[in-house]
């Protein structure tokens, strides 16, 4: 299975890279991923694609480490356009307000799927004793970030949504519960990109998730800030809080 999603991704990258900017193209590719392997029309071939293939992308990032010039994320950037694909041309038909909510269940199903990825991963890590790289998940997800929160006509209209759904996936994968990943979620909640859109949202309907994400910051804080003295992490960590 997992060769069978590799040799997917490849394609994909191939296909990216000879079409970039190619609406069209980039697209029957979306429509063969739908017919051939389930992806955007049934849930469970939806989710097991997904789970696959951030498996691959991830450990293919891990092993590209190099001591001089660090990870290579070819394979995560490919990927999160390919995700960004799914989530703008998904359109099962029906109504407009039909395929909004088409677009933010794949959104749902993305960003679901990664966190649990992202637990799963830091928990065997933990379990073993074994080191655990943040940094493609990070990537992975920063891409996210900014690919669906810049301006596109056809995802306009639910941009208050998409920030709100962003937030309810980073609450899942709080530093509480990773806290192997606390700095990279601290960049991520207080990106520009995520942060302007959830304060800024029609009717303050961001504001809801923009507090609960401080609580899971202060949650995590709190313990620490009891003792007189930091790790030199902490004092970091507590700055770029305060920033």
């Amino acid at each position: 299975a997992k060769q069978n999603v590799t040799d997917i991704l490849v394609n994909w990258l191939r296909v990216q890279n000879e079409a970039a900017g190619n609406d069209k193209i980039l697209a029957q590719f979306l429509q063969l991923l739908q017919q051939k392997f389930g992806v955007g029309s049934s849930d469970d071939e939806t989710e097991r694609f997904l789970r696959l293939t951030t498996e691959v992308v991830v450990e293919s990032c891990v092993k590209s480490a190099d001591a001089t010039k660090g990870l290579r994320y070819d394979a995560i950037d490919g990927y999160s356009k390919l995700l960004s694909y799914l989530v703008i041309h998904m359109n099962g038909g029906g109504t407009s307000e039909q395929v909004t909510q088409q677009r933010l269940g794949m959104l749902n199903k993305v960003l679901g799927c990664i966190t649990r990825s992202l637990v799963t991963s830091h928990e065997k890590a933990q379990q073993t004793n074994a080191p655990w790289d943040q940094r493609p998940w990070f990537r992975l997800l920063l891409d996210l970030v900014c690919e669906l929160n810049t301006p596109n006509q056809l995802l306009d209209s639910m941009k208050s949504s998409i920030v709100n759904v962003f937030g309810s996936a980073f609450h899942v994968i709080q530093p509480l519960v990773v806290p192997g990943f606390a700095f990279a979620w601290l960049e991520l909640i207080s990106h520009r990109m995520l942060l302007s859109n959830l304060l800024l949202a029609k009717d303050q309907k961001g504001w809801g998730v923009m507090h609960q994400l401080l609580i899971d910051l202060f949650l995590f804080m709190e313990p620490h800030l009891r003792k007189l003295e930091l790790t030199d992490a902490l004092k970091k960590y507590y700055d770029g809080t305060l920033r």
